[in-house]
């Protein structure tokens, strides 16, 4: 295959300071991407006029063709971004008025005072040395100037340079005002934003409606460079997506002996839900189990059962596995020490917009996130995501714990191991990426997780409902949804459709049983406005439980979409039910339930258990419609009106102990 190189074109960038490796990298990928020059200077000796005397020999050596822009960064070049092609940049400076001319700011430094000495302007109108542009001959005659040559070269050399009106004169020095070519982002960083034309990305000063063609910051800006170098350069583009996500990719192959062997590192800090799941999913990672090393802290005792119970089973399958906590008086920072370029997983809490990450630090997510934040926890956009801040789950190289600069000191004292960590990282000046190009999992929320009840995750349908469904909602609860598929409907107007687990219904009655507060099935009942039940029976409320703002989330989100359906143009949002109740028969007990009409608009009836298994007998009978439900399916409704058409009863269980979940929704 032919190679075709792009042809260097009419400029030249010349670097003082290379900076941090990965912005570095960055940078000369954007500097390439037309064919752009880049000679980066060897360092200075130190002593007063070496800096500006190896730039002009650089320049005499290498920019001597009098048609050859050249470019100087006195900015650290992995705080710059070439964002535009050289033939912008070379069109730009032919309708600036200088011969060199210098990045514009909107501070005066390094001495502010020194401000009334520049010309007044509206636009930036003080010189920033980070980035300065001009025809090698220009550039080697201001470099040449006798009060420049004694100094530092620094920032207030080349201010007092341009202040002197005569020499300003002499050498055509200007300033890029607008933006036109060059934007520094310190103090301004507000007046750019990323647009595209069709699919290529372009800086945009909203300011004075220029078209920056080079960016660049500094410390105090270099988050907000992270930001628009997720765009600029190659980075992102509207129909493929992440371009720059191709290039150094590891291909693993097809022999798993050759995988690289990789260090698991999974860390309990605090009791959290649904950590059966978590671990189901750790064990079915399609990766060659002999190379992975598993390493466990357990640090919250309640679930140090289900951590070695994990152990047990995969031990002998794994590479290694370890198993530390706070018994053996390890702490979560010590472990981590002992567990570990960053690339992180994005991960999201679904239904939500919680995610493992910021786009920006200070800001309050919970308010109003970012728009490009919500654009990549939502994959709206998917790519890599250079990042200020991490958490949860990283993919680290171990050459990052092994470095003094990169290792995080998880014992310093902060209270977030994660911002130790993110800190440390773009501290050290390497990139923190978080991609979101495939599906990683998501993110539960533990805060407030209550373990003193007997089966707690049930509870976690209003913090974590979409793991909440995926153990409790019925697995074919989604063709209830489906208008394909009719809703069965055993006597008229009476529907019976699958809504929750068996587990979910097993669990309901272990919590009710071990509750054990049952009533007495007197029409005398204390927990009932006026104390008097009409229709008694031996039950146990939802609220007994604390489980009534949990109930009323799943006959929003569950019921009511069911009811929709079958009962059409009845739409009360939200559905209320003052009683949600657990129904316990039993032949010695209460074994049957006298015709009645339910205080309802309509009723839901969930069996829990299973006729013919678990009791015989029961069922429902519709005395108007002389139409009896008896083969009841366990986790499975009835819907039926409640009031004037739908009397019915319950028919006596002749054995065994009969539960049912009742709600009269909308009294």
């Amino acid at each position: 295959m032919k190679v075709v190189r792009k042809q260097r074109s009419g400029l030249l960038i010349f670097t003082t300071a290379n900076g941090t490796s990965d912005g570095y990298n960055r940078f000369l990928r954007s500097a390439n991407q037309t064919g752009i020059e880049v000679i980066p200077l060897p360092a200075a000796a130190g002593a007063a006029g070496q800096e500006v005397k190896r730039l002009r020999a650089a320049l005499e050596r290498r920019a001597v063709d009098p048609r050859r822009l050249s470019l100087v960064l006195g900015a650290v070049a992995s705080d710059v971004i070439v964002a535009g092609s050289a033939a912008e940049i070379v069109a730009a400076f032919r309708k600036q008025k200088g011969r060199v001319v210098f990045s514009g700011n909107v501070h005066c430094r390094p001495d502010a005072s020194l401000a009334d000495q520049y010309p007044k302007s509206e636009s930036y109108r003080f010189l920033d040395v980070a980035a300065f542009i001009g025809h090698g001959p220009d550039l080697v005659s201001m470099l040449s100037d006798d009060d420049l040559e004694t100094s530092d070269g620094g920032q207030l050399a080349f201010t007092r340079l341009f202040l002197d009106k005569a020499k300003r004169q002499k050498y055509g020095l200007g300033i890029d005002r607008k933006a036109d070519i060059m934007q520094g982002l310190t103090g301004s960083y507000e007046d750019v934003v990323v647009r595209y034309r069709g699919r290529q990305p372009f800086l945009q000063n909203t300011r004075f409606s220029s078209v920056p063609l080079v960016v660049h910051g500094d410390a105090q800006s270099r988050q907000h460079l992270n930001t628009l170098g997720n765009y600029l350069a190659g980075g992102w583009e509207p129909r493929d997506g992440c371009v720059a996500c191709w290039g150094g990719q590891l291909e693993l192959g097809s022999e798993p002996e050759t995988f690289p062997r990789v260090l698991l590192a999974l860390f309990i800090d605090q009791p959290t839900p649904f950590l059966e799941e978590f671990f189901g999913a750790i064990r079915e990672l399609i990766y060659p189990k002999a190379k992975i090393d598993l390493f466990l802290y357990s640090g919250a005792k309640y679930h140090h059962g289900a951590v070695e119970q994990l152990a047990e089973k995969v031990h002998g399958a794994y590479g290694s596995v370890t198993v530390v906590g706070r018994e053996q008086g390890v702490s979560s920072r010590a472990a981590r020490s002992q567990a570990m370029d960053v690339v992180t997983p994005m991960l999201a809490q679904i239904y939500t917009t919680r995610g493992n990450f910021m786009t920006e630090l200070g800001v309050d997510m919970s308010a109003a996130p970012p728009a490009e934040y919500k654009a990549i926890v939502t994959s709206k956009r998917k790519g890599l995501w250079n990042v200020p801040f991490v958490s949860e789950c990283y993919l680290v190289k171990r050459s990052v714990f092994s470095d003094d600069a990169t290792r995080p000191d998880f014992e310093d004292g902060s209270e977030n191991v994660h911002n130790t960590f993110s800190k440390t990282i773009v501290d050290s000046g390497k990139f923190l990426l978080v991609s979101n190009r495939a599906n990683f999992g998501h993110l539960v929320d533990p805060r407030g997780f209550n373990t003193s009840r007997l089966h707690n995750e049930m509870w976690q349908v209003t913090t974590n409902r979409w793991d909440w469904e995926h153990r409790y909602l019925h697995q074919n609860y989604s063709r209830n949804l489906d208008p394909s598929v009719p809703v069965a409907e055993p006597c008229a107007d009476v529907f019976w459709a699958p809504i929750l687990t068996e587990r979910f219904c097993q669990e309901l009655i272990e919590t009710m049983e071990n509750h054990g507060q049952w009533s007495g099935g007197t029409n005398t009942d204390p927990r009932l406005a006026g104390g008097y039940e009409n229709v008694p029976t031996r039950d146990i409320h939802m609220s007994q439980i604390d489980y009534d703002r949990e109930w009323h989330m799943v006959l929003r989100y569950y019921v009511q979409p069911i009811q929709q359906r079958v009962f059409a143009g009845y739409d009360e949002d939200p559905p209320v039910a003052d009683l949600n109740f657990v129904v316990r028969y039993k032949p010695e007990e209460q074994p049957a339930l006298v015709p009645h009409h339910d205080a309802s608009t309509y009723t839901i009836n969930i069996a829990l258990n299973t006729p013919g298994k678990d009791y015989e007998g029961g069922g429902c009978r519709f005395l108007r419609q002389d139409c009896s439900v008896t083969d009841s399916r366990r986790g499975w409704l009835l819907m039926h009106p409640g009031r004037l058409t739908h009397q019915h009863e319950g028919l006596p269980t002749t054995s065994g102990t009969r539960y049912i979940m009742v709600s009269f929704v909308d009294p």
